[in-house]
């Protein structure tokens, strides 16, 4: 089913950036706002995911089969305490990008996808929290 590729998607780049966050050994681990669950913020820092599926469509046509391609974002918003600067936040947004290094292949279920860009964008600092979104590309293929 088509849907089934972003579903599991999802849930690998979930793993994927879980582990990225654990695996820093210096930085104050963000708690996750995961999209569609309940989260309260607090002052602690913290990265909202929400997953985009932008296209599908079919790629090529053969005899008995042919392929649709997918393309999704992975929108991560990291979310730091005002007032503490943007080292830390840039920090862990290398790490999450290193973990996501265009190229490489995430894989869940039958389902595949390769990181196609990942995208850091400028931060921005408000009353409340300083804002650090970074955006990773998917693509992948399925059998018609």
């Amino acid at each position: 089913m088509l849907g089934d590729w972003y579903i599991e998607m999802q849930a690998e780049a979930r793993a994927v950036l879980i582990a990225a966050v654990a695996a820093s050994p210096d930085l104050p681990r963000p708690t996750f706002a995961w999209e569609g669950e309940r989260f309260t913020p607090t002052a602690d820092p913290f990265i909202t995911e929400t997953f985009r599926p932008d296209t599908t469509r079919q790629a090529s046509v053969g005899r008995a089969s042919g392929t649709i391609e997918h393309r999704a974002t992975v929108a991560l918003v990291l979310q730091y305490p005002p007032g503490e600067g943007t080292n830390t936040a840039r920090r862990m947004a290398t790490l999450i990008m290193d973990a996501f290094r265009p190229g490489r292949r995430l894989e869940r279920a039958g389902c595949a996808a390769w990181v196609e860009k990942v995208d850091p964008r400028p931060s921005y600092q408000d009353v409340d929290r300083l804002t650090l979104p970074v955006n990773i590309g998917l693509i992948g293929h399925t059998n018609l």
